[in-house]
């Protein structure tokens, strides 16, 4: 049932538009939100070599390999001084650095980028940078301008938006 609905008749469970509009500013001309058209179906079937079984079970392994350094990174940063961990933070934290370890094949999360934090520009980590920028894009959805416009999305309105576009923009 699942191989019908995702595969078969994936073009009868289109995305909507407003998911690409979510996430462009961050994500770019994704495949992940285009329509399920020719274009998107030539895309997919080239991106479906890098989902083979073997190349999935490397992918369990930097999985695996992540979640194994941020067990020790928690023992001696929380556990042996017996300190709070803020377990949100940390679980997406480790999110962002197996997504890139996964898309990049490697760990280039310590990698340092420029960010701008209410108008002062500082370097942060790129798994930092990255998990707070996808918050930020997130959450700006619930925004009372865009609660109010919708339609606005794609308008960077506030010092604030425009400051998430610019961050965006340079992780991508």
């Amino acid at each position: 049932m699942l191989q019908e609905i995702y595969v078969t008749k994936n073009k009868y469970f289109d995305k909507h538009p407003y998911l690409k509009g979510i996430f462009f500013p961050l994500l770019g001309e994704s495949t992940l939100f285009e329509s399920s058209n020719q274009s998107w179906a030539t895309k997919r079937k080239v991106l479906s070599t890098a989902f083979y079984k073997e190349k999935l079970n490397l992918i369990i392994v930097l999985i695996k390999e992540e979640v194994r350094k941020t067990m020790l990174l928690w023992k001696d940063k929380y556990v042996t001084p017996q300190k709070e961990m803020n377990i949100v933070s940390e679980v997406s934290e480790l999110f962002a650095r197996i997504i890139l370890s996964c898309a990049f094949g490697e760990d280039i999360s310590e990698k340092l980028i420029m960010i701008e934090t209410d108008g002062v520009v500082t370097h942060e980590r790129l798994a930092s940078a990255f998990r707070n920028q996808l918050e930020r894009t997130l959450f700006r959805q619930f925004g009372l301008q865009l609660v109010l416009l919708p339609y606005s999305y794609n308008y960077y309105l506030s010092s604030k938006d425009r400051e998430t576009k610019r961050n965006c923009d340079r992780i991508r």
